[in-house]
Parts: structure tokens; sequence; C-alpha cells
């Protein structure tokens, strides 16, 4: 039996194409299906709580500090310590020609005046003294002869007296000068202990506030503030280290290495070099100017020769 060929139509062609392109459809349709349900068209409305007015950074630190800012804060602070140290560049050594002068004064003045007394009495008072006292005993008043006598060299010698009593004064005055230096020795030692204490903890807050900034920023979604914050954090935190910091949670001033002594006095209130150069110096000098270097000596009293200047 002879079979007849299968001719094509042009429907049966159709009709396969439709159904290839039937299948690519569902197959694009899965997929598309897939896609937007891993990756939606449009994101999910934000919430209110992650993306909301940033209310819990009202009280951040503005961090906004640049190396040139710091390094001339610096200088300007290194010149204020400067310009202590040229107001009084040698505190102890200045003190030390202070009181040796002054000293020196007080024995050149009290040795003067020794040597006038001292004449004053061999050259009129004393003559006058044994004169007299020859003409009570050529009278025969041994006792009032004596007494006479005896009041006269007293009474010659009492010029003598205050400023001999302030040259013996000098060496305990010397003294007293280094016991007031070593007593001072502890609260120098612990002022020098504390004074990096200042630096350390504002550097340290500083670097808490400016972190604390940065993370606030990144939470609120202002990625351009936190990222310019975190630039500027360690040309913040040097600052802080170097000149100080203002907290402006506890109101508290924490002074830098750099930073000079606002209130001049003998203290340590500048930071560490400050107090270094120029409090550790004026605190010793304060010490060794305490004595009043013969110039308050004890003065003398004549009242302790009442009794026996009465008795002639």
């Amino acid at each position: 039996m002879q079979l007849s060929p299968t001719i094509p139509t042009p429907g049966g062609a159709l009709t396969s194409s439709l159904r290839v392109r039937h299948y690519l459809a569902a197959g694009v349709a899965v997929v598309g299906a897939g896609l937007i349900a891993l990756y939606p068209a449009s994101p999910p409305a934000p919430a209110v709580e992650q993306h909301a007015v940033r209310l819990v950074s009202t009280g951040d630190v503005d961090v906004t500090a640049s190396w040139g800012s710091v390094l001339s804060e610096a200088f300007t602070n290194l010149q204020g310590i400067d310009n202590e140290i040229a107001a009084n560049p040698s505190p102890v050594l200045e003190q030390l020609i202070d009181n040796q002068t002054a000293f020196s004064t007080t024995l050149s003045t009290d040795f003067q005046t020794i040597g006038t007394g001292l004449n004053t009495f061999l050259s009129q008072g004393l003559p006058q003294a044994l004169q007299a006292f020859d003409t009570s005993v050529a009278a025969g008043d041994y006792t009032d002869a004596v007494n006479n006598l005896n009041g006269a060299v007293l009474i010659g010698l009492l010029p003598v007296v205050q400023p001999l009593q302030d040259i013996l004064t000098i060496p305990g005055e010397e003294s007293q000068n280094l016991t007031n230096v070593i007593d001072q020795l502890p609260n120098i030692g612990l002022n020098l202990l504390l004074s990096p204490v200042g630096p350390l903890d504002g550097t340290l807050q500083a670097l808490a506030d400016s972190s604390q900034a940065i993370e606030h920023a990144i939470t609120a979604g202002d990625y351009t503030t936190a990222l310019t914050d975190l630039l500027n954090q360690p040309a913040f935190v040097t600052g802080a280290l170097l000149n100080g910091y203002d907290n402006p949670a506890l109101f508290i001033t924490y002074d830098g290495l750099l930073t000079p002594e606002s209130v001049p006095g003998f203290d340590f209130t500048g930071g560490f070099l400050d107090s270094l150069l120029v409090g550790l110096p004026e605190t010793i000098a304060q010490a060794l100017g305490e004595s009043s270097a013969g110039a308050a000596a004890s003065a003398f009293d004549p009242s302790l020769f009442t009794d026996l200047l009465a008795s002639i």
C-alpha cells in the first residue's frame, strides 16, 4: 500500500510556534514573579522609629575641627606659656637672690648700727659711768656705785641688742625657707602627678562624645554628617589632648597638655606643661619667700629689762 507524504500546512506550523511562545511566556512569568518576590518594585515604607527626626542627638557635640585650627590654638597656648615664663623667667633664682640681698642688707645695716652704738657707748657712756662709779666709791656709796654702773652699761648697750638679734635670726630664717620648700614637696608631687589626668580624661571624653555623635548620625540615616564627623574626629580628639576640652554634659573643662594658666598665681591651674614650667618654679619660689628674710625679724622688746631698769 502506498502512503501519501504528509504535507505540512501553515496552520500546523503556526500551532507549533504558538505552543513554544506559550511555554516561554509561562517561564518568563514564573521568573518575573520570583524576582518581584525577592526584590519588590517599590521598597516598603520606612518605619517611623528608624528614620524619624533625630531627637536623640540634640545633645551631641559639634565635631568640627581641622588640623589647622588645632595647631593654631596649640601655638597660641604655647605663646601664652612663653609669656608667663617671660614675665617671671627664674622665680626660684630670683627669690634666692632676693633672700640673700635682704640678708646682706640686714647684716650691713645691723653691723653699722652695732658699730655706731658701741662707739657711742665706749667713747661717751662708759667713761661717764666709770667716772660716776669712782665718785660713788670715793664717797663710800659702794651699793649705789655698782647699781649706777650696771644701769649705765645696760642702757648704753640697748641700741646694740636689737640689730644683734636680727643678725642671729638669719640662720634660722634660711633654715626655715628650706623647710618650707620641703613641706611643699607632697603638694608639688601630687600636683605634678595629677596634672596629666585632665588631658587624659578630656581626651577620652572627647573621643566618647564624638563617637556618640557619629553613632547617632548613622542611626538617623545622616551618613554625610557621620562621614564628616568621622573624618574630623582625629583632629577633634587631638585638640582635646593638646588644648583642653569642654564637657557639654557635665559642664567640666578639662585642661590640655598645653593649656596656659588662666589666672596668675602660685598654684597649678594650667595644663601639664604649664604646671611643670610655670607652676612648679613659682610654688618653690613662694615657699622660699614665706620667711621674712630679715625684714620682719622679731623686734627687740625693751620690756624684758623693765624690772631690771626699775631696780636701778
